[in-house]
């Protein structure tokens, strides 16, 4: 859930709230939208997944459509490093 301030992320068995001040980067993938933190923890999302098919075709999904709202929030917070960077 992505509010004003925070970015939740809730999985089977736990759950995150982080400041988007915390957010460094957020990057699609098969086993989930991986969120990288300034504390060098990631969090992945599981729920939002990216097929490997999705990966070698180069198709853009809605992994990729969140990934790019959480970095878009991230760096209006301040705090993002480019993809490259990572």
């Amino acid at each position: 859930m992505l509010s004003d301030h925070t970015l939740s992320v809730v999985n089977a068995w736990r759950s995150w709230t982080i400041e988007w001040t915390d957010v460094e980067n957020a990057v699609p993938g098969y086993h989930g939208l991986a969120i990288y933190r300034r504390n060098g923890w990631p969090v992945t999302a599981t729920a939002i997944q990216k097929s490997n098919w999705a990966v070698w075709t180069k198709t853009h999904t809605e992994s990729d459509r969140l990934a790019r709202e959480i970095n878009k929030r991230a760096a209006s917070a301040g705090r993002i490093v480019s993809p490259e960077k990572r």
